[in-house]
């Protein structure tokens, strides 16, 4: 094989004709092929941006008709509460119309319709505030006339009040109900009364009055086997009265009849009044009566000040100012708590 021969001034000879012609030609397949490539990614990127414009214009679509369905929605709920308050207008309208018509009967001037609102207004405002003072004071009141309806085999109204049937009754017309409150059985102190009163019904006038008689009031008892005592606290005499009966071999039924019966008496010494019944509950019919309705909602306040309402005794912590929604047991400690070592003794 022949070496390139060098010119005479060392450089070697260009390259024969055929040589340059294949060099052009594979240079243009090259840019074809380029230009494909080219023509390819194009097309590629169209379809791509034809896609995307499409699920753009859809999702505009869905959107537009989305606003449109909220719009019409919309539309019809304003509509349905204008026709609401339309018909309510008229109806308030004929309440005003009937109501001028018996003031103008009356002589009375006509009233205006934002006057007659402001009396519908206020006449429901008291209506919830009477509801309200009843419902607190069916609570309060609840354990005493359940333990009453017992004895007046649940027609306590009638009782008092018939014509029929009256309740028993001094020489002054009055019917006098001794009311007492002991611990139930098996807890300390069970037979103490700390809550002692009189209720005084006068069944002509319909008027009822109370007073309770304080449980350290000093008085002469008899307490022969129980404490060994003639004299003693006002707590004492129903034990006193309870235990000598019960001592002697009388029943449980007659010994609480005996307890009953020595308190009365000294109730009738105190007070000058005949007793003619005798109601005596315990502190778990304050519990029961409570829970029953779900519990009661109490606001505590001190009444010194303090921040705070507690008590050792009771195991009581509450903070002074804020409602509380308590249970019976709740209610029982807060309603006893009186320690001399807590917040409000």
């Amino acid at each position: 094989m022949k070496k390139n021969q060098q010119s005479i001034d060392g450089f070697t000879p260009r390259r024969r004709a055929n040589s340059l012609s294949r060099d052009k030609d594979s240079s243009k397949i090259n840019k074809n092929l380029t230009l494909e490539v080219q023509d390819h990614f194009k097309t590629t990127e169209n379809e791509q941006s034809k896609k995307v414009h499409n699920q753009s214009k859809n999702s505009n679509e869905d959107i537009e008709l989305a606003l449109q369905s909220l719009e019409i929605e919309e539309a019809e709920e304003k509509e349905r509460k204008e026709r609401v308050a339309s018909k309510r207008h008229q109806k308030l309208l004929r309440k005003l119309e009937k109501n001028n018509l018996k003031r103008d009967k009356k002589g009375k001037k006509a009233l205006s319709l934002e006057q007659f609102k402001r009396r519908i207004i206020f006449k429901r405002f008291f209506s919830i505030l009477v509801l309200a003072i009843l419902v607190i004071f069916g609570i309060l009141l609840y354990p005493t006339f359940k333990t009453i309806g017992k004895i007046t085999n649940g027609n306590i109204i009638g009782a008092v009040f018939s014509e029929k049937k009256k309740l028993k009754a001094d020489a002054n017309g009055r019917t006098n109900i001794l009311i007492f409150g002991t611990s139930p059985k098996g807890w300390e102190g069970e037979n103490l009364t700390d809550s002692v009163m009189v209720a005084s019904i006068n069944q002509e006038s319909k008027k009822i009055y109370t007073i309770s008689l304080p449980r350290d009031l000093w008085v002469k008892h008899t307490c022969r086997t129980w404490l060994g005592t003639t004299a003693g606290k006002l707590n004492e005499t129903y034990g006193c009265g309870y235990y000598d009966a019960k001592n002697s071999g009388s029943s449980e039924e007659d010994s609480e009849k005996a307890g009953q019966k020595a308190l009365a008496e000294k109730a009738k010494e105190i007070l000058g009044l005949d007793i003619q019944y005798v109601i005596h509950g315990n502190w778990k019919v304050l519990i029961d009566s409570i829970n029953a309705v779900g519990g009661i909602d109490v606001k505590v306040e001190a009444y010194d000040g303090a921040s705070r309402v507690y008590d050792v005794a009771t195991k009581i912590n509450y903070k002074s100012g804020e409602v509380y929604h308590m249970d019976g047991e709740a209610a029982l400690a807060f309603s006893r708590a009186r320690g001399s070592e807590g917040g409000i003794g």
